[in-house]
């Protein structure tokens, strides 16, 4: 027996169990003489063909299943999840804006209200500031729309 499979070597081991017991059958039938014997024979023969043959079939029948087993755990395993790399998003080292005194230290609503009075240079640097650094939405929304 040399399969790995548990189930490969049950039918191996049935099999080398049948050659057993043809080679026992054949050691009885050397008592036996005549016509009978020749009987004997041919049943023994016929015995050991269909013994074979279950036991082809049986083994191709356990290696498809155990192939498909392994198929079927293949195809339903989880694929090796591809670490996900969290990176800081690169912060841009601006000044505050110079149009609007003490930018850091107002609300968006009340920047919102001062930037139509900004030049658009201004504005864009406003823009630079508040994406690469709080990104308030209200803030972002006004800046577009005054573009």
């Amino acid at each position: 027996m040399t399969a790995s499979n548990p189930l490969i070597r049950l039918v191996e081991a049935g099999s080398e169990v049948m050659a057993a017991s043809v080679k026992y059958g054949e050691k009885v039938i050397l008592g036996v003489s005549g016509r009978e014997r020749e009987a004997v024979e041919a049943e023994l023969r016929q015995a050991k063909a269909v013994g074979q043959f279950t036991i082809l079939m049986a083994s191709a029948k356990a290696k498809s299943a155990i192939d498909d087993l392994v198929r079927s755990e293949t195809a339903t395993a989880p694929a090796a999840e591809t670490p996900v790399v969290v990176t800081d998003e690169a912060q841009v080292d601006l000044e505050p804006p110079r149009g609007i005194e003490d930018y850091d230290a107002l609300t968006a609503s009340q920047i919102v209200s001062l930037l139509s009075e900004l030049s658009h240079e201004d504005r864009n640097y406003v823009l630079a500031y508040e994406t690469a650094n709080r990104g308030r939405n209200s803030i972002l929304k006004e800046l577009t729309r005054l573009a």
